[in-house]
Order: structure tokens, then sequence, then C-alpha cells
């Protein structure tokens, strides 16, 4: 009966340091959710207000702005940001013991009124054509790729032009794009941005994707092309689109999709 007694009494010892092992690798081992980030307006004329949701006193978001990830040492993030220029805000959630989260990116862009004639486009497929309008409202769309404010194209080039009036600065463009593989929605592969003078002459800008064919998480995709202050009297931008979706997707071969949903002049 001694020899069953001690045998109980180590077997609960050990099932005991097992489970308080366990539990401390359990919390060692713990990665935070990344923190609820939202944005007010993306682009904005004067300012917008980034928004940091349902804090927990106990966890610390930290975010830089700078384009570099947030540390320890970085900045608390405060429930509510002022934002007045065009950025990229990174926020990520520490705990003491727990591993930190995945970082959250916030883009931001200052869109300032410009005075334009006329724009121009490609025909987006009819299934994803709410009006022209919808590249210029400085609305932007979210992640429902049918929702009014996209435009859908499955071009291989797809071509935006503006006209502009007299003595109007530009100091480049931006094309506001989305990425979702699994929807067949693909980064294009290159945009080149063409200034057109009243003397004739013309002055091209090109960004090249490389990693446009890269497996890539869903994200919304800004297309930039920042130039010297000009003046002319049109522009045009040009998305060159992969040609076929890659061998590792399930729609390889077949043309990827390019959704639109602003064209911003900088």
């Amino acid at each position: 009966m001694r020899y069953i007694f001690v045998i109980l009494i180590l077997a609960f010892w050990g099932c005991n340091k097992v489970t308080q092992q366990s539990m401390y690798v359990q919390k060692s081992n713990t990665t935070l959710s990344p923190p609820s980030i939202s944005v007010d307006e993306a682009f904005f004329n004067i300012q917008t207000l980034i928004r940091v949701n349902d804090v927990d006193p106990k966890i610390n978001i930290r975010y830089t702005i700078d384009e570099t990830e947030p540390t320890q040492n970085s900045p608390l993030a405060k429930k509510h940001i002022i934002v007045s220029e065009t950025g990229i805000y990174k926020f990520k959630a520490f705990q003491k013991e727990i591993k930190s989260s995945n970082t959250v990116s916030i883009e931001t862009i200052e869109a300032r009124k410009v005075n334009w004639i006329g724009l121009e486009s490609n025909d987006p497929n009819e299934t994803y054509n709410s009006g022209i309008s919808v590249l210029t409202d400085h609305k932007k769309g979210d992640w429902n790729f049918r929702s009014d404010e996209w435009y859908g194209y499955q071009d291989s080039i797809v071509q935006f032009s503006f006209i502009l009036e007299e003595g109007e600065v530009v100091n480049g463009a931006v094309v506001s794009t989305m990425i979702d593989q699994n929807s067949w929605i693909f980064s294009p592969e290159n945009v080149r941005l063409t200034y057109h003078f009243e003397d004739g002459h013309k002055e091209k800008h090109e960004l090249s994707i490389p990693d446009c064919i890269v497996q890539s998480k869903k994200q919304m995709n800004y297309l930039k092309i920042t130039t010297p202050p000009r003046y002319p009297k049109k522009i045009d931008i040009t998305v060159y689109n992969m040609l076929s979706i890659p061998d590792w997707h399930s729609g390889k071969g077949l043309k990827p999709w390019l959704f639109v949903d602003e064209i911003l002049v900088l």
C-alpha cells in the first residue's frame, strides 16, 4: 500500500511539473494579434485621422513613420493620430514575455486638387465599370472589388490620360490598385508616366515592379512615381500588366486582372 501511495505522489508531481512547463511554453510561444488600425481617408486634402482601435491597456502599440519596423523603443501610439502629409505608418503590438505581433501598415496620400480639363481611359470590363469619375473622387475602395469604387481591366496595357489647365504644376502620379491573387488580381509589371509639353517634347518616367509575379498577401497597392516639378499640358499614365498568371497559381497561363480605384496627380 505504501508503494502505491509513493507512486501516486510521484505521478502527481510529475504531471504538475509537465503542466507548469507546458503553460510556460505556451505563454512564451504565444504571438500577439496584429493591432486593429483604420484610417478615415487614405486620400486627403488637408488632414486625416488614423485610429488605433480596441487597445488593451496591457498591450503597447508602437509605431513608426519612416517605413522602418516598429520596436519596443518606438513611440507609443495614441488612439487617434492626426496626419497632414503623405506617409507610411507602421504599427506593432508588444507585451512582456509574449512575441510581438505582425506589422500593420497604413499609407496616407495627400491628394491635392488639380485643375484638369479631361480624363480618358481604356474601357474597363463591363462587369467592373462604375463610371470614370471613380478614378478621381479621392475615395479609397475597400476589399470588395465588385463595389462601385473599382475599375476592373484584363487588358495587357491600360492607359489613363489627363489634359491639364495651363500653368498647373505636377510632381508625379499615383495609381491606386489592389493585390488579391486568390481572385486573380495581380500587380502590374511596369508603370510609365509621360509628360507632354506645349513645345512638343516629351519626358518619360518609369516604375518597374519585378516582384509582381511573386506570391503576395492581399494588400492595397500604391504605384507611385515622383518627379521634379513640371508644367505639362498633358499626362499619360501607362500600366503594363503581366501577359499571363504565373505557373505557381491555379489560373496559370490566363490573363490576370488589374483593379484601379484612383488616379492621383501629385
